[in-house]
């Protein structure tokens, strides 16, 4: 099932571009992407983005089947657990970020890269996602603004030049790759 940025993503692209997604992406029964533990971890280290809603995601996915250690700790706290935050910075770390904005933008391109990477959603798409981050990106530095930019600039001509898509496609993996590393984090094999 696609996440929920890749599915807003698609239909604001769609709206603009009716054939560019095809086939449709992959929801639930009422239309929504699916809600990742391990993104929703990494959103909370931005502002305005609250850890409550953790421990119930967490619950979610294991009854999905997904499990693991770190998983099921982060189910049994509750929202107002002082452990959480101190569980969530251990879980970004697990995957190779540092408890702070830059690491969360790191685990986070490595699922979006991951996903563009194991085709499970089309470069457009995984692009127009990388490049979504971009104003944290840019308060918080690091490595991947230069490649976000470049996301963002392929995703672009990828709508208005239609003839050159097979091209940018092609660019957009490169880069995609570049962004995430040798790194990439499956959400299916995640067993935190």
């Amino acid at each position: 099932m696609w996440l929920q940025l890749e599915v807003g993503t698609a239909r604001s692209l769609c709206w603009r571009v009716p054939t560019a997604i095809n086939p449709a992406p992959a929801t639930d029964s009422q239309g929504h992407g699916r809600r990742a533990l391990v993104i929703e971890a990494a959103h909370t280290y931005f502002p305005e983005a609250g850890i409550e809603d953790l421990p119930a995601l967490a619950r979610e996915e294991i009854v999905a089947g997904l499990d693991g250690r770190l998983r099921r700790r982060i189910a049994a706290s509750g929202a107002d657990d002082p452990t959480l935050p101190l569980l969530r910075d251990e879980l970004v770390a697990q995957l190779g970020g540092t408890a702070d904005a830059t690491g969360a933008l790191t685990v986070i391109d490595r699922v979006y890269a991951g996903r563009l990477l194991r085709h499970q959603v089309p470069p457009i798409i995984a692009a127009r996602c990388l490049a979504w981050y971009g104003y944290w990106r840019s308060d918080n530095g690091g490595p991947s603004l230069a490649a976000a930019e470049a996301l963002s600039h392929a995703a672009d001509a990828w709508v208005a030049q239609p003839s050159r898509r097979p091209e940018l496609d092609t660019e957009i993996i490169a880069t995609a790759q570049l962004l995430a590393g040798a790194q990439l984090i499956a959400l299916e094999d995640v067993t935190v």
